[in-house]
């Protein structure tokens, strides 16, 4: 997997892997906007969107980072998501 790091990475225990269902991608491009989008979120360290075509996006992050924030900025980027799973 080839994960994207966040510029605002965060250090400690605590992190989770959280996969999102992201509707609305088309492109490679709106897979490198979803990706920006949810690293751009506060205690999110790494994401990873597989391709376009899978639908879905794996965020690694500490666990202070609310579910809806993310939710939010995928929302905010063009694309509807949902919370999937969390680990």
């Amino acid at each position: 997997m080839k994960w994207f790091k966040s510029k605002k990475q965060q250090t400690g225990n605590g992190a989770g892997v959280i996969e999102l269902e992201v509707q609305g991608m088309t492109c490679d491009g709106c897979a490198n906007h979803v990706r920006q989008a949810l690293s751009a979120v506060e205690g999110v360290t790494e994401v990873e969107v597989p391709s376009y075509k899978e639908g879905r996006a794996i965020v690694r992050a500490s666990e202070s980072v609310d579910d809806s924030a993310l939710v939010a900025a995928v929302e905010q980027a063009g694309y509807q998501a949902r919370i999937k799973k969390k680990a």
